[in-house]
């Protein structure tokens, strides 16, 4: 994979300002963002199951706050993740998930423990930036849209790391631009607290979570069949590669039940003319990822992969 140009280069994985989007979504219209009235979880210099010693509040969001600490045994850096009270299942869905996989493309768990009254896990601290704030980075610099050959790059990225999960039957759920580290050396997915598993009992009726821009349409319709879950993420891989290639998203506006709503009953719009780098091929993969009917989208992560990579580079 190519690396980054430097200017895109990072520092910490998980350094990106408090308001950094980690929110799973309750019901309908209902984000569980808590920020606790008695401040942070762990506190700067504490000491943690006797050997992480908290350095930095790094993030937080809807699960919970994430901090930078120093593994004194191992004299390394982690990522502890906290999650608030309401959150541990999520939190412990992530570990135990991560816990399975041994990847490139996704987060090493190191521990899963309890500390005072909060559970946290041990995270990889992963070097790079989210694809969120190299976009957003592009955007105040005036930047076009990346090339195709950098947008390829990425999507096929993107395949190798939920390829594993696929193959075990585990969907992402909320895949974004903020749960995506695009480092100098790999593409990490992160933030795995929503997962679908077709092994597991699914969400109660009336639960949903995700992200509505990149919320593949049978979520909010409450119809996801467990053995189809894999292709809410094939369509949130659709809107990120229609995002990167045009700029914008395909549904967007200021109220998110109206964005559901039109990705339910609209067709995603074409590209722009302004791309006419995008092969007709590379158009229709696009138009395929982003259908509303999960039967009609792309079957298999891998086969994907292969078909981009016999795309021409421009």
């Amino acid at each position: 994979m190519n690396k980054l140009p430097r200017e895109e280069e990072a520092a910490g994985f998980f350094e990106q300002p408090p308001t950094s989007p980690m929110l799973p979504f309750g019901s309908p219209g209902e984000a569980r963002r808590r920020v606790p009235p008695s401040g942070d979880l762990f506190h700067i210099g504490e000491l943690i199951d006797e050997h992480y010693e908290v350095e930095a509040l790094i993030g937080q969001g809807g699960m919970g706050q994430v901090f930078r600490a120093r593994d004194r045994w191992l004299k390394r850096s982690i990522a502890l993740k906290v999650a608030w009270p309401e959150m541990t299942g999520f939190l412990r869905r992530e570990a135990e998930t991560l816990a399975r996989f041994r990847h490139p493309g996704l987060v090493s768990v190191y521990a899963y423990g309890r500390h005072r009254s909060f559970w946290y896990a041990a995270l990889e601290l992963v070097e790079g930036y989210s694809l969120s704030q190299i976009l957003a980075g592009r955007e105040e610099r005036g930047e076009p849209p990346l090339s195709v050959s950098r947008v390829l790059d990425l999507i096929i990225g993107l395949c190798d790391a939920l390829a594993p999960l696929h193959d075990q039957g585990i969907a992402h759920c909320d895949l974004k631009p903020g749960n995506i580290m695009w480092s100098p050396e790999r593409i990490v997915l992160i933030d795995l607290g929503s997962v679908r598993d077709e092994h597991r009992p699914p969400p109660p009726e009336g639960y949903f979570s995700g992200t509505p821009p990149f919320m593949a349409p049978e979520i909010a319709a409450g119809a996801v069949h467990p053995e189809q879950a894999h292709r809410v993420d094939l369509y949130a891989l659709g809107v990120i590669f229609y995002l990167l290639l045009e700029g914008v998203l395909p549904f967007s506006d200021a109220d998110p039940a109206v964005v559901m709503e039109r990705q339910q009953r609209e067709h995603a719009p074409p590209l722009s003319p302004a791309r006419h780098d995008v092969l007709l091929g590379l158009a229709g993969t696009l138009s395929a990822l982003m259908h509303r009917d999960p039967a009609r989208r792309p079957n298999d992560v891998r086969v994907l992969k292969h078909a981009l990579m016999g795309f021409p580079r421009r």
